[in-house]
């Protein structure tokens, strides 16, 4: 007896569901490449040096701040988070961008970053505990979009908002995607599942050449003073030519005398 096959989805259902798939799929990629662009920003923020900050870094900070650093784009609009409904002050208390208050804000919430960023490097296993009495929670959802769920902690401070901020980003990632680059003494972020020492191959070649030449300065101490005469050869060259691309062929480049 003939099997009797199962009826076919009709043509536009199956075009429908296939294409609804995609949307899903690319509306879940974009949520995840927020994720880690918004996680890369803390990282970035907390390997700033605020000190010597250009005028152009400066001006960027100001304004990245403001959506990253407070809940003021998440309250905005919504009368039920208002500052009487959530009995706290500090989001709508915060100086003005242009003000020394406010850098001075910046330089703190600095420091708060770059503590949680260290208390999630490897040392065992890791167990973080926040308790908040109060919570708003935002659900989306759509023809087009599936269930959302946003996260509004009631927290007595900025620090305790930022610190959430950062946990619920990191959820779902390897336990070795903060991480501290012994080359550099930064912090780098690491989304992939390969767990990385460095942030980047030069990193790694400053330590592994650093670690070369230490080995050798305490067992060959001839040969350490050969290659040390060999570098400063080779970076005299290569300034004498920095000089006369500059300055001309015919230019004279004086060398420093050996001491």
């Amino acid at each position: 007896m003939k099997k009797q096959e199962a009826p076919k989805e009709p043509f536009f259902e199956e075009a429908a569901r296939i294409a609804f798939d995609l949307i899903e799929h690319e509306i879940d990629l974009g949520f995840k490449s927020f994720v880690k662009g918004t996680l890369q920003w803390f990282v970035d923020f907390a390997n700033m040096d605020l000190d010597t900050i250009k005028l152009g870094d400066k001006a960027k900070l100001l304004v990245e701040s403001e959506e990253y650093l407070s809940p003021l784009k998440e309250i905005s609009g919504k009368p039920l988070l208002s500052k009487k409904a959530l009995g706290i002050a500090w989001p709508f208390e915060i100086p003005d961008k242009e003000s020394a208050e406010y850098w001075a804000l910046l330089l703190h919430l600095q420091k708060v970053v770059r503590e949680h960023l260290q208390s999630f490097l490897p040392s065992g296993t890791l167990i973080i505990a926040h308790h908040y009495e109060r919570m708003d929670v935002k659900v989306t959802c759509g023809p087009k979009q599936p269930f959302r769920i946003t996260f509004f902690p009631i927290t007595e401070t900025q620090d305790g908002y930022i610190r959430f901020k950062i946990l619920r980003l990191l959820e779902g990632f390897p336990c070795h995607a903060i991480r501290k680059c012994p080359g550099c003494e930064k912090f780098f972020f690491n989304p992939t599942r390969r767990e990385k020492t460095f942030c980047s191959p030069k990193c790694m070649w400053k330590v592994i050449a650093g670690k070369r030449r230490k080995e050798l300065k305490e067992k060959h101490p001839q040969k350490y003073k050969a290659y040390l005469k060999k570098q400063r050869e080779i970076m005299s060259r290569k300034y004498e030519e920095k000089r006369k691309a500059e300055l001309g062929p015919n230019v004279k480049v004086r060398r420093r005398k050996e001491g």
